[in-house]
């Protein structure tokens, strides 16, 4: 039996710390014996930490990454955990942060060294613009990535791009791997009942890459259009209070409703008529994924990866104004959207395909 640690930041709603709790929940217990560590302090509490540890996987902590010295001490913690339990395999899915992880895990003698990346674009970079310190960081750490890991995947070749360059398909042990959700949950609930109001749904974190305020001009603008919906909002984030108070100077209380984060988005999903998310950028998006195998079709931008697209995805671009994008929801809540969602290729993003890939990648 080998063992594998898995590196996340948390076991939250969002999309990687999704992916680690499904491949965990996915891997043959008789073939690895799995441990998770999280860059959080011990008394930190995790919405999907439960169903990891009912896997029987062991869940160690290094600390919250709060600032310059808390990263450092994250590192020499997390080079110790890995130092006293010598694992076979170490799985890192902290993007550019992976540089310090690689760079532990070498020291500490790992043989097997998986560099993940998962993004397509630097939230930071985004909220605080460009300036030299970031690009000092982001060719340090890519450097570290590169020199320090001995297997680099990704969950889409944009996420591949941004962590590796645009030569990684001539880089050894370097491929994409499919973000796996267990896609026979999300198909096997159905509508337990009819509402007099459609929904609109949006699974994500209420945090900038995810695009809020601009969802909210939307909805505005399809609620001048028609009165006849419900927008859900499945997710929390840094944004949480910005966008409470946008609601309310847009009047919209009535028929906007925010769940904060779920652990039953299976539930809610096959509840709802259509899944909308504006992304200014993913890596994959693994809640298409999720949406098109409840039976949602889906509005998005044309910055998520075409990859998502199962047959049930509209990409509209981000140049177009709140009122095409209101539009397109009209249209598409009256039906004039046809849609065809392949089976088979969902199969390609079901949990049992993705450990089929890093088995033979650990392999290698």
């Amino acid at each position: 039996m080998k063992k594998l640690f898995i590196m996340s930041h948390g076991l939250s709603g969002n999309g990687i710390d999704s992916f680690v709790t499904n491949i965990v929940k996915g891997f043959d217990k008789n073939k690895y014996d799995v441990s998770v560590i999280l860059a959080l302090d011990e008394a930190a509490s995790q919405l999907r930490e439960a169903e990891v540890l009912e896997t029987g996987a062991k869940v160690y902590r290094t600390c919250d990454l709060g600032s310059t010295k808390r990263i450092l001490i994250h590192t020499r913690k997390l080079y110790r955990i890995l130092k006293e339990n010598k694992p076979d395999i170490f799985h890192a899915n902290m993007d550019l942060l992976n540089g310090l992880n690689m760079l532990a895990a070498w020291c500490a003698g790992v043989p097997v060294r998986v560099c993940h990346s998962h993004v397509s674009a630097s939230q930071y970079e985004l909220k605080k613009g460009r300036h030299i310190a970031v690009g000092v960081y982001r060719f340090i750490m890519r450097w570290l990535c590169k020199v320090f890991s001995n297997r680099r995947c990704g969950c889409s070749a944009a996420a591949m791009d941004y962590l590796f360059g645009p030569n990684w398909m001539k880089m050894r042990n370097a491929c994409i791997v499919n973000n796996g959700v267990d896609t026979h949950k999300f198909s096997a609930c159905h509508k337990s009942f009819r509402s007099c109001k459609h929904k609109i749904v949006t699974v994500g974190r209420l945090a900038e890459s995810k695009n809020p305020f601009f969802a909210l001009d939307v909805i505005e603008q399809l609620f001048q259009m028609r009165t006849d919906f419900e927008y859900i909002w499945v997710g929390s984030g840094e944004l949480d209070k910005d966008i409470q108070s946008a609601i309310i100077e847009k009047g919209l209380q009535d028929c906007i409703h925010l769940l904060g984060a779920r652990s039953d988005v299976e539930k809610i999903l096959p509840q709802c008529d259509i899944f909308f998310l504006p992304s200014l950028f993913e890596g994959f998006g693994i809640v298409f994924i999720e949406a098109q195998a409840a039976g949602l079709p889906c509005l998005t931008s044309d910055k998520v990866p075409r990859t998502a697209d199962c047959g049930g995805c509209v990409f509209l671009s981000l140049d177009e104004p709140a009122s095409d994008w209101a539009q397109a929801l009209c249209d598409m809540l009256d039906g004039k959207f046809s849609y065809a969602i392949d089976p088979k290729r969902l199969e390609k993003y079901d949990t049992s395909y993705t450990i089929r890939q890093l088995d033979a990648l650990y392999e290698e």
